[in-house]
């Protein structure tokens, strides 16, 4: 009786089914909650408890009841996890039929490393959980993110001829702290660093599993049928129906609509990528700041886009929250990085407009991080073998920017002319900046 009065009193209770009776829940809503159970719930659950799952969704999807109210009930705290892990730390990503509370199909952890282990980069801070975010009206606490790196050659063990590329070539991700679990001492990432390696990831790539208490297909099946259906049909006359009704509902104005676009398609225009690669060129101490925390630094310069934040305001879970961060990386004569976004083609749109197509193409997002150095000599760059090729996997909360190496032979031009040889390309880590033409 406590941990309902701490909820709701029975008449307040009462009146939010009251609510549902008259008609705040459609019976379709109902039955979508009750056949989103995993199947094995819905071989071996009751009647009554496929009901009381289904209620539960429902009222959280449309807010008659909060995540934080059902928590207390249930006697479980509706706080942010502490940060578990730190720099250094060796993590395995947990495998996809982890008991987490949201399923498939909206996880923001790449299916080709679950089960796979790495080493934490950064933490990040607290972000909002994405996952609960896909639910109307449902909030989680933030949770912890970290950047965990990862070696290619581990991800890619046992899985057809593995990777080709060098030993030393790394892909960098950040992954939530609920997706997380620390290394076993057995764990190639707990190993030290060597040029051959007998321990493979544990997960798995061809079948799906009935582990008791839910059912569950392999991620990469589930992101097979999404790709399958990415370009299905022509989706111009979806898009011009949805701007017709928003429109005609008032959810958008004309003048608004055109606004938005006008500054997407101006963003790479201003050059405010190539203002930030030449500027560090020509200052170190400004590069470091760039490197440090991107959204300030371009603030420096006036560059403000709106949603590329400084991370200040992440790193405690009570602060407020940063839409985007801007991560920008350097190539040297050590390292080589590469951006892609396996999940849904992330892209620092303010600072260097559109995308292109290729960088939003399945095979770019596929290949990328399977095969790095075979796509980057499709576009004519070449990576000597003794450089590591380093690949970040985009999040919905992380833009990148790769500053390129400075050509040689440039340190007579000035930060205007600087700005020439930096290309789109190159600031994504798929070419190198261009080589200024020799004078007459």
């Amino acid at each position: 009786m406590a941990a309902r009065t701490a909820v709701d009193s029975p008449q307040d209770l009462g009146g939010k089914l009251d609510k549902a009776r008259a008609g705040y829940v459609r019976s379709g809503e109902f039955r979508r909650s009750v056949e989103y159970l995993p199947q094995a719930a819905l071989e071996c659950k009751s009647y009554y408890e496929k009901w009381a799952f289904a209620t539960a969704n429902v009222l959280l999807e449309r807010g008659l009841i909060s995540q934080a109210e059902l928590d207390a009930a249930l006697g479980q705290p509706h706080q942010p996890a502490n940060i578990n892990f730190h720099v250094g730390d060796k993590v395995r990503i947990r495998p996809e039929n982890s008991s987490l509370r949201f399923r498939k199909p909206h996880i923001r952890t790449p299916g080709y490393i679950f089960g796979c282990s790495g080493t934490v980069q950064e933490v990040f801070g607290y972000l909002e959980d994405p996952e609960s975010d896909a639910f109307f009206n449902v909030s989680l606490p933030k949770q912890p993110v970290y950047r965990v790196s990862l070696r290619q050659v581990d991800i890619w063990k046992g899985v057809g001829e593995g990777y080709a590329g060098s030993p030393t070539d790394e892909l960098q991700v950040e992954v939530f702290q609920p997706w997380l679990e620390a290394a076993s001492p057995t764990d190639p990432a707990s190993q030290p660093t060597s040029h051959s390696h007998t321990a493979a990831p544990v997960q798995s790539h061809s079948h799906a599993h009935d582990h008791g208490d839910h059912f569950h297909e392999e991620r990469q099946e589930v992101e097979q049928r999404a790709v399958e259906l990415e370009d299905a049909g022509d989706l111009s006359a979806l898009s011009l129906a949805l701007v017709k009704i928003c429109l005609e509902k008032g959810l958008v104005t004309a003048e608004a609509l055109r606004q938005i676009v006008e500054e997407i398609q101006m963003a790479g225009q201003q050059g405010h990528g190539q203002k930030l690669v030449a500027h560090a060129w020509t200052d170190a101490a400004f590069k470091a700041r760039l490197l440090r925390d991107g959204g300030s630094a371009a603030a420096e310069l006036g560059i403000s886009a709106d949603g590329v934040s400084s991370k200040a305001g992440i790193t405690a879970p009570s602060g407020p929250l940063s839409e985007v961060t801007l991560k920008v990386v350097e190539n040297t004569d050590a390292v080589h990085n590469l951006i892609v976004c396996t999940l849904c083609s992330c892209y620092p749109i303010p600072i260097l407009g559109l995308p292109p197509p290729w960088y939003k193409s399945r095979s770019y997002r596929a290949r990328s991080v399977r095969e790095p150095r075979v796509v980057l000599k499709e576009f004519g760059t070449i990576v000597p073998e003794d450089i590591k090729v380093t690949v970040h996997d985009s999040t919905a909360d992380t833009r990148f920017l790769v500053i390129p190496q400075r050509p040689a032979g440039t340190e007579h031009l000035t930060e205007e002319e600087l700005q020439q040889l930096v290309t789109r390309d190159s600031m994504v880590g798929a070419a190198f900046a261009k080589i200024p033409a020799a004078p007459h």
